[in-house]
């Protein structure tokens, strides 16, 4: 990688004292950093010390259009503190988290084709987004076709998760041929978004939003026998209204499909409500994601939305944020309540409470998760710089309770949460 980081140096300097103008001229520059301490201390045991971590993103990336041609590159430096085996051992984590080359305006009308590795984000984040709070986050390699007007888009992609042979076989011989195969790890993606929007949020009707999507996932078999082929479609609406002070979002979601010899037949509801007065913001809502019934054994029913964003939904601690298929599988049914509420100019606090279920009964037939109680502070220094502390109590449940047992011990105390997010952007 330090390779590569030298090569691009040598590039942009190459191009501004060798090329003419047209070259070197209309190169954008950005940046963007995230610095979060963490105290953790979320196992609902008081006899344990919490624990304490620190992640770091930094980024650092190019931009230049060219005629209907845009380039652009980002790379960037992911790590928790601490992580490498020594002070003098050195992982790398540098990688490329945007590289694509995108072309504009085919034919003269808003149709573009982007190939390269790109982040995908889409209306709320519930089915398919980028996932910013994790400290590498989702990207993916592959191709995008998009139809872009101003209120209007429909996107077309099929992209790589995972390839299928590391490295695959440039030259065509026996011995890059096995069989049985011993590394085959081919995860794709294809699907489409469509989004219309309409009106004016201060019009009679209100400004509407409408989405509707496909997407289909298909990993295949790997060389051991646990892992399962995943054959699976989501399809789903996103419809936002938003009128004068008022603010709804319903979205509907249906996985079906196979999953190695098992069925998928799974949903997702979520509606919420938002009413703004003022320095402050009411919401209220609730989020359905089925479960498997415990003892179902030829079908999964259980709502996994892997690529959604993470930590934008269900609490500030994480608890269900990638576990919806933990906790035996039996899905979350999500009702809070919050206000978000503007202190001061540049000051915000936001204030919410959750109540979590399951959707279907454990064995035990247990559904209560527990409340948590969420409070986040955040100061805008100027413009691309902030910083936000955000803390979380949870209040376990017999479900929760059971889950966390242990042969040695009951964990039952309360569980927290503390976290400081430092968060620059140029």
């Amino acid at each position: 990688m330090k390779k590569l980081l030298i090569c691009i140096v040598i590039a942009l300097m190459s191009i501004d004292i060798y090329a003419d103008a047209s070259l070197s001229d209309g190169w954008k520059f950005n940046g963007y950093g995230v610095i979060i301490p963490y105290l953790d201390g979320r196992d609902f045991s008081n006899e344990t010390h919490p624990l304490y971590y620190s992640t770091m993103k930094l980024r650092f990336g190019v931009e230049k259009e060219m005629g209907n041609f845009l380039f652009k590159m980002q790379i960037q430096n992911s790590r928790i503190f601490g992580e490498e085996a020594s002070i003098t051992s050195n992982k790398n984590p540098i990688f490329i988290i945007d590289g694509y080359l995108k072309y504009d305006s085919i034919l003269n009308v808003p149709l573009s084709l982007q190939a390269g590795r790109f982040q995908m984000d889409y209306s709320t984040g519930r089915f398919m987004a980028v996932s910013p709070w994790n400290y590498i986050e989702r990207a993916y390699d592959g191709f995008r076709f998009s139809y872009h007007k101003p209120n209007i888009f429909l996107d077309i992609f099929a992209v790589k998760h995972t390839t299928l042979l590391v490295p695959p076989p440039f030259n065509a011989i026996p011995g890059a041929y096995l069989y049985p195969e011993k590394n085959y790890n081919d995860y794709d993606i294809l699907g489409f978004w469509y989004q219309n929007k309409m009106g004016d949020k201060k019009s009679e009707a209100g400004a509407h939003e409408f989405n509707i999507f496909t997407y289909w996932e298909a990993d295949a078999k790997k060389a051991d026998t646990t892992n399962l082929n995943l054959n699976r479609f989501t399809s789903g609406i996103t419809y936002i209204w938003d009128f004068s002070n008022f603010k709804t979002i319903a979205e509907l979601g249906y996985q079906y499909g196979t999953k190695g010899a098992l069925d998928v037949a799974s949903y997702l509801a979520s509606l919420s409500l938002s009413y703004k007065t003022g320095d402050y913001n009411f919401k209220m809502g609730d989020d359905i994601y089925s479960g498997t019934a415990a003892g179902t054994k030829n079908e999964i029913n259980t709502f996994d939305n892997y690529l959604a964003s993470k930590h934008r939904f269900y609490g500030l601690m994480d608890y269900f944020s990638n576990a919806r298929n933990n906790y035996g599988g039996l899905g979350l049914n999500d009702f809070y309540f919050g206000v978000d509420y503007n202190i001061a100019k540049d000051w915000k606090i936001n204030l919410t409470s959750h109540y979590f279920t399951s959707n279907q009964k454990s064995v035990s037939d247990l559904s209560d998760y527990g409340s948590e109680f969420d409070l986040a502070i955040r100061y805008n220094i100027r413009y691309g710089l902030f910083v936000e502390w955000l803390n979380g109590i949870f209040l376990p449940g017999d479900l929760m309770k059971e889950f966390y047992r242990t042969p040695l011990k009951d964990r039952v105390d309360p569980g927290f949460s503390s976290s400081l997010r430092f968060s620059v952007k140029i």
